[in-house]
């Protein structure tokens, strides 16, 4: 890991406590314990977060979407593990994933290179988002700042304790720039971040690579196999299985979106003819739909040979 501005660490010892709800920002968070010092925390519509305790500190998978629901994780992550949290990874740039991290004071934050890029570059345009939030005041919108990681990596990092290792990859990115996952070896828990929602439909950027996130998803279903269990970046825990789910949706999308703009189809033709239907029941398909036929048509346009033209 390279480091980007100095921070001191603190060595804590680890303890236990339980849970069970929280607010997270003005909505209701579910706290489920996995394993010994691993802890899922789930909130519907937002998204998940992950406490892992161990001998060196506490670990923070992801911080929120504001400096409110920030605290308050960090608020849970101390109660549950008795300790202060010393290192805080930021799974992607996704403004519901970085914008607690100024809640983390004492902590590392960890992130890939080009998640501090897009952070450096888009961090007005995501603060001015929030602020313009419904829900901008519950989370704390107007005492919002952009804060970096302070680590950054670039295929793979590891943080390994007496009692537990984690892995943070790079799986081959997809969703957007710099997207992570972080994997438990021994508990065989795997916190997917935005390469895998459960039963919901993703919101795809206008720099998604949908080849690169398939491939992402057969590297992540290969690391975790039979047995494992996967905290999605939104939706509820799950097996294995929701990687293939996620990637049989990415695919269909793939291959219809594809199939049509090599066949020289208009964007509103596209839009048109690609409807997904079985996917229907997934939370968010129909609001999302159609941006996420038009975020798949202009990646093939970006990919196609040059001398065909986009309409």
């Amino acid at each position: 890991m390279r480091p980007r501005a100095p921070r001191a660490t603190a060595l804590v010892l680890a303890g236990a406590a339980a849970a069970a709800a929280i607010g997270l920002g003005g909505c209701k968070a579910t706290v489920a314990k996995l394993s010994d010092g691993v802890w899922s925390v789930s909130a519907p519509g937002v998204a998940n977060y992950g406490i892992v305790a161990g001998e060196f500190g506490t670990v923070v998978i992801d911080s929120g979407p504001g400096p409110v629901p920030g605290d308050e994780l960090a608020k849970l992550a101390r109660r549950l593990t008795m300790c202060e949290v010393t290192y805080l990874v930021n799974t992607s740039a996704d403004p519901r994933r970085v914008l607690g991290n100024q809640s983390f004071k004492r902590a590392e934050i960890i992130a890939h290179s080009e998640v501090a890029d897009e952070l450096e570059v888009r961090g007005s345009a995501i603060l001015r988002r929030l602020r313009s939030h419904p829900k901008a005041k519950a989370l704390g919108a107007g005492e919002c700042r952009i804060i970096g990681p302070t680590l950054t990596f670039e295929k793979r990092t590891a943080l390994r304790m007496p009692d537990r290792a984690l892995i943070i990859s790079y799986p081959g990115g997809g969703p957007s720039p710099g997207a992570s996952a972080v994997w438990l070896p021994e508990e065989k828990i795997l916190f997917a971040g935005d390469y895998v929602l459960v039963r919901t439909a993703p919101e795809l950027g206008e720099s998604v690579d949908l080849a690169a996130w398939i491939a992402s998803l057969d590297a992540l279903e290969s690391v975790a196999g039979e047995g494992a269990r996967v905290v999605p970046g939104e939706g509820e825990l799950s097996g294995p299985e929701c990687i293939a789910w996620m990637r049989d949706y990415l695919k269909e999308l793939h291959t219809a979106v594809g199939q049509l703009a090599a066949a020289g189809a208009t964007l509103e033709a596209t839009l048109k003819t690609v409807r997904m239907k079985r996917y229907r029941s997934w939370a968010g398909h129909s609001e999302r739909l159609e941006a996420n036929v038009a975020a798949a048509y202009h990646a093939a346009a970006r990919l196609a040979p040059a001398g065909r033209k986009e309409d």
